[in-house]
């Protein structure tokens, strides 16, 4: 088919010296025509193939495991539907980016079993009462992430009993533990206390 734009598009000398915008009328152009419109562009460098085609796309891409034909074809393609109003370049990028495809649908098919997932809670009294999110709580301490069930008002392995407090670094010193070994006899409830707040509340 003949164009006015035919002798530039195959002069690379000339196509060199025109503008940003002077080339993407040509792309538009040729994106018209039924075909020879990849053949006439591969006179053209791959980088001012892919400026144009980044420039459409509105994001930056290098495209580097594809031949420079399968980018001018993809660029008349994205220019052909983005004059429909409808850009539907996603299973070319899915092509060119299967790494990052495929890390995507691992995270979709993650997202569709929430439950499966670690769900940190910082108040068990705001857990919902359907599904498994019931027995779904863990110790908000990232030292410790104990299960907990609905009824525990607070993790009986790492917080304190009376203030049902964590400390990041857990010091036996500051500590009191409920304990039936000797020299102590009796049922234990083994749970633990802050020293500070054994001494306040005169539970020692």
């Amino acid at each position: 088919m003949d164009s006015p734009f035919e002798g530039v598009v195959l002069d690379p000398v000339k196509c060199s010296k025109m503008s940003m915008e002077e080339r993407r009328e040509i792309v538009y152009e040729l994106a018209n025509w039924s075909h020879g419109a990849p053949e006439m562009l591969q006179s053209w460098s791959r980088q001012d193939i892919l400026q144009i085609l980044c420039s459409e796309m509105g994001k930056e891409r290098k495209y580097t495991g594809l031949t420079k034909l399968k980018i001018i074809e993809h660029l008349l393609r994205v220019v052909s539907e983005k004059r429909l109003g409808s850009n539907k370049s996603g299973a070319f990028e899915a092509q060119s980016s299967p790494a990052v495809t495929h890390k995507a649908s691992k995270r979709a098919r993650k997202s569709d079993h929430p439950t499966h997932l670690p769900i940190p809670v910082t108040d068990l009294s705001t857990m919902s009462n359907e599904g498994d999110l019931d027995t779904a709580a863990f110790c908000k301490n990232t030292a410790c992430k104990a299960n907990l069930s609905r009824e525990d008002q607070f993790c009986k392995r790492c917080s304190c009993c009376i203030c049902h407090k964590y400390d990041e670094n857990k010091d036996p010193s500051l500590w009191l533990t409920c304990s039936s070994e000797p020299p102590f006899l009796g049922d234990s409830c083994n749970v633990s206390c802050h020293l500070e707040c054994a001494l306040k509340h005169g539970r020692s």
